[in-house]
């Protein structure tokens, strides 16, 4: 029996779309957001959106990087970020973008891509910190 061309390519095309579509749930699933994660990354969002500096910093590792010039450390960050609002700014906008997660115990938020603002978060024992806040490379 001949099978028209067209219909063929109907279930060609359908069958390619199934399987499309159950690969990319697939790896939605997979790389979904830890709920913890996901928390810490709105809260830190939400502050600073409100410049709340204190929260920020009990959510951010001591040694925090934020510049690639040798300097990890939070205070030095806020202090930073105190006397120049677009970094909150930049940091709320990275964050309400698309972070995923890294490698284990890692979560990456890459803002534009290239060279622009991106954030990181690591798993601590106590919960999830944000590691990494830097511009360029």
């Amino acid at each position: 029996m001949k099978v028209p061309i067209h219909k063929f390519g109907i279930v060609l095309f359908c069958t390619t779309c199934l399987s499309t579509f159950a690969s990319g749930a697939e790896k939605k699933s997979a790389r979904a957001l830890p709920k913890e994660a996901a928390e810490a990354i709105r809260i830190v969002a939400d502050s600073a959106k409100k410049r709340d500096f204190m929260t920020l910093r009990g959510l951010m590792v001591d040694e925090f990087r934020w510049s690639f010039g040798g300097d990890s450390d939070a205070n030095q960050a806020t202090d930073e970020w105190k006397k120049d609002g677009r970094y909150l700014t930049e940091l709320e906008r990275v964050l309400r973008g698309n972070c995923r997660p890294a490698e284990a115990g890692h979560i990456e938020c890459p803002g534009r891509g290239d060279l622009s603002f991106r954030a990181g978060f690591l798993k601590t024992p106590k919960g999830w910190k944000l590691e990494y806040f830097v511009e360029g490379d």
